[in-house]
């Protein structure tokens, strides 16, 4: 009942404007009870008292974690940011609010644990976006955020919508953020606004490149930007040059900042060589053929049907890798080789496989 007179009151949102303060209040008072009855509700579908009687299939069955984001939550947030600053005070205070109920449902409802997790990451950004004066609660909102998404990516980690996540308030580290995005890309679920994200990452790079960061990160993330729109192959030279003279006088000014920075530089790589998980790219078509029959005999070995496998599954672990390296070395993975390197006249880069020689 309140979630339906909630959507009813959002359906005139034109006639949400220049609202006075007792409205606001009333406004976020009925958030504050849809809030409470989903938490009520979560509470009680978990209770032990009701384990084997069917509660704990309802939350799943009707969306409710999904849907207490997005009517409880987010639809608001979104609703009072787009009328800051006047609604700044009541933006505040549900963020609070919002933060507090889910972190009790966090410590009460572990079923949903990575739910819970992700949407405390998101509460924490809304809360960054909104800081302007204090750098120093921007610092620590920037870490709440960033420390709940770490947490949803080790429990998650093929799910590349907690990578864009990240990626996003790895800014202004540029070499952070071409790692993170990359991993959403080639994760086994990308997030589905990433290619125009990347693409919105890559445009003033390009533009800029030459003023605003370091010689190397920027050239480096250039070089990226140019194999993932297909643009200049002398512009890529030049990029991927710059890159490798400057590379060895950069770890020695980063001293042991580079132990970090070091396994992004080649995570990107990786990913830059598979065209970004492009599906016209051979080789990373071949390592998707090559996880199925992994796949397969994973399930045969344990009596499982592959049909049950979330989509997301990938088998992982040093056996893997080895299996793979195998695979490729021996030419067995697809039973066909890699095209052999362009020998394109062509200005600009023309297709994925191009991009991996």
């Amino acid at each position: 009942m309140v979630e339906k007179k909630y959507i009813e009151i959002l359906s005139q949102q034109e006639n949400l404007t220049n609202l006075q303060k007792q409205q606001w209040q009333a406004f976020v008072a009925v958030h504050r009870t849809l809030l409470n009855e989903h938490c009520d509700f979560f509470s009680s579908s978990y209770h032990p008292v009701t384990k084997g009687h069917g509660f704990r299939e309802l939350p799943a069955r009707y969306a409710m974690p999904a849907r207490m984001w997005r009517h409880g939550i987010q639809t608001f947030l979104e609703l009072l940011r787009h009328r800051l600053p006047e609604s700044l005070e009541h933006m505040l205070s549900f963020i609070y609010d919002s933060y507090s109920i889910t972190a009790l449902l966090l410590e009460t409802v572990l079923d949903l644990l990575e739910t819970w997790i992700e949407c405390l990451g998101d509460l924490a950004r809304y809360r960054l976006a909104i800081e302007e004066a204090d750098t120093r609660d921007r610092e620590i909102w920037l870490n709440t955020a960033r420390f709940w998404y770490n947490q949803a990516a080790d429990l998650s980690p093929n799910t590349g919508r907690i990578q864009h996540h990240l990626a996003v308030i790895a800014h202004p580290n540029i070499v952070q953020q071409l790692f993170l995005y990359s991993k959403d890309l080639v994760a086994a679920t990308p997030c589905k606004s990433a290619e125009t994200s990347v693409l919105r990452f890559f445009e003033p790079l390009l533009e800029y490149s030459e003023s605003r960061y370091e010689e190397t990160e920027s050239s480096f993330v250039c070089a990226a930007a140019i194999l993932f729109k297909r643009e200049s192959k002398v512009e890529f030279e030049k990029y991927s040059t710059q890159f490798r003279t400057t590379l060895e006088s950069y770890i020695a000014r980063s001293g042991r900042g580079f132990k970090s920075q070091g396994p992004e530089y080649a995570g990107a790589l990786f990913a830059m060589i598979m065209d970004f998980g492009n599906d016209k790219n051979t080789l990373w078509m071949m390592i998707l053929d090559h996880q199925q029959v992994l796949k397969q005999r994973c399930c045969e070995e344990q009596g499982i049907d592959l049909e049950k496998l979330p989509k997301d599954f990938v088998v992982q672990g040093p056996k893997f890798i080895d299996q793979v390296k195998v695979a490729y070395w021996s030419n067995s993975i697809t039973g066909s080789r890699l095209p052999p390197p362009s020998l394109s006249l062509e200005t600009n880069l023309s297709s994925s496989d191009e991009i991996s020689s």
